[in-house]
């Protein structure tokens, strides 16, 4: 099994997928900051081995070695996901590409990921204004608003790439 972390600003959410099958859990655990023992008993109770686990923290050091001490009970080391300068067909324009919130980044790969809406139509040549932004808002503990636009300069009809500006 694979558990992904999400270590937020006030709770950490937990789920695992078994990655053979795509199988996943019928609830994912979301616990505050404050209760993260709870978490070893969590994980003892998943349905398989857990081989890996994947995470993104904006909780902060303490937070993180706190899950981390967690995983190693159980032989399971972390992978913790930072932002980088590119990823997949994403190219991220923050000057230190690692300040921007790993959740973020992971949201506007996914997002980069699906099919642009306008792919379906007649696209000829890419050219700027073609194919409008994709638009991501995400309402945690903080709103955000986020906008992957085509780079056309990297792009053609088949394999569009994308720039995300931040803010």
């Amino acid at each position: 099994m694979i558990v992904l972390i999400d270590a937020g600003n006030t709770r950490v959410k937990a789920g695992w997928v078994d990655p053979e099958t795509g199988e996943r859990e019928a609830r994912p655990i979301a616990l505050p900051h404050e209760t993260l023992d709870q978490l070893s008993h969590w994980l003892a109770k998943v349905p398989g081995p857990v081989t890996r686990a994947l995470g993104v923290s904006v909780a902060g050091s303490a937070i993180d070695a706190t899950i981390e001490n967690i995983f190693h009970l159980h032989e399971c080391p972390i992978e913790w996901i930072k932002g980088e300068s590119q990823a997949l067909n994403v190219f991220n324009a923050y000057e230190n590409p690692t300040q921007l919130g790993p959740d973020r980044w992971l949201s506007m790969l996914g997002l980069a990921r699906r099919p642009h809406p306008r792919i379906s139509e007649q696209v000829g040549e890419i050219v700027q204004g073609a194919f409008p932004p994709l638009i991501l808002a995400s309402f945690g503990t903080a709103t955000t608003i986020d906008t992957l636009v085509v780079d056309v300069a990297r792009s053609a009809p088949a394999s569009l790439h994308y720039l995300f500006r931040g803010a």
